[in-house]
Order: structure tokens, then C-alpha cells, then sequence
């Protein structure tokens, strides 16, 4: 579901919304061309239903990647101030991720 890797805490963190998901009606999905599957045009389905299709915005059609900016740490390297300046944005417009690199 997600090329990301997440950060595990004992610590609460606090919760933030994704601003790049958005939830649409099978009808709305269609008029942004949207592929949808086949069993959600059955005209049984309610096309106008909210909430059916979840979707992230940003995808890189291309890669079916989500676009974000990645830092490249080796893993002696990483210090606390990485992950602090990471994660003191403020600010999630555009996600951003630190990529480990283990050494030999």
C-alpha cells in the first residue's frame, strides 16, 4: 500500500491528516479519468456514493510512486538533527522520507 517506511515510538505522536488523500464517488473518479474497476459500474452501484474510492494525490503515473523528497543517510552518519529537521517541518505538503543505508 505504501513504499514508505514508517518510525516506531513508545512516545504518542501526534496525528496528523494526510493532505495528499482524498476520498471520491465513483462518479467523481471518472470525470478526473480515474480508472475504477469493473464491478463499480455494474448499474447496480451507486455512482454517486461518497467515500468508494480512496486516492492519493501525486502519484507519479509513470512509476505509480508517490513523488517525494528523499535524504540519503549512511546509517553512521545519521544523527538526531536529521530526524528532528525531518519531522519538525511543520508542514506536511509534500512528503519527504530519510533512506538508511547500511554499511558493509
Amino acid at each position: 500500500m505504501s513504499v514508505f517506511t514508517y518510525i516506531a515510538s513508545d512516545y504518542p505522536l501526534k496525528e496528523v491528516e494526510n493532505p495528499h488523500i482524498k476520498t471520491l464517488s465513483v462518479n467523481q473518479a471518472l470525470e478526473m479519468s480515474i480508472e475504477v474497476h469493473d464491478f463499480l459500474l455494474e448499474p447496480s452501484f451507486d455512482r454517486d456514493k461518497p467515500n468508494v474510492i480512496f486516492t492519493w494525490l501525486g502519484i507519479d503515473t509513470d512509476e505509480l510512486k508517490p513523488k517525494a523528497k528523499t535524504h540519503h543517510i549512511p546509517v553512521e552518519q545519521l544523527t538526531c538533527s536529521d530526524l528532528q529537521n525531518l519531522f519538525n517541518k511543520g508542514s506536511f505538503d509534500f512528503p519527504e522520507c530519510i533512506i538508511i543505508l547500511k554499511t558493509k
